[in-house]
């Protein structure tokens, strides 16, 4: 390939890219009808809570394959995500239970 990527990194960078847009889809969902709402249509369907819950499964998957397969590292990861929850706690988020929430985060889960 061109981009220098081999069979492996595409395929699981396609599994990424293909599961964070089906996130991105059910979150436009949830913004329009909520989380406990389903498909009419379909009674015994799940909830759009329980498909985000699926598909942020789906993304960890892929993510996790990323990183044993020495693709992306697990430590720049941690690191991101720590520098991610300052970041929103000093500038983006505005609601108080979720700057409480992402305090609380940082004080107990070790990102290094």
């Amino acid at each position: 390939m061109k981009n220098g990527l081999s069979d492996s990194e595409n395929e699981l960078l396609a599994l990424l890219s293909e599961e964070c847009g089906e996130v991105v889809a059910i979150i436009g969902k949830i913004q329009r009808h909520g989380f406990d709402s389903h498909n009419p249509d379909e009674p015994d369907s799940l909830t759009n809570r329980v498909l985000l819950e699926k598909e942020i499964g789906h993304v960890r998957a892929a993510v996790y394959l990323l990183n044993e397969g020495q693709h992306v590292s697990e430590y720049r990861i941690r690191g991101a995500i720590r520098s991610k929850l300052e970041a929103l706690m000093r500038r983006w988020l505005h609601v108080h239970d979720n700057i409480r929430l992402a305090k609380t985060v940082l004080d107990t889960e070790s990102f290094s």
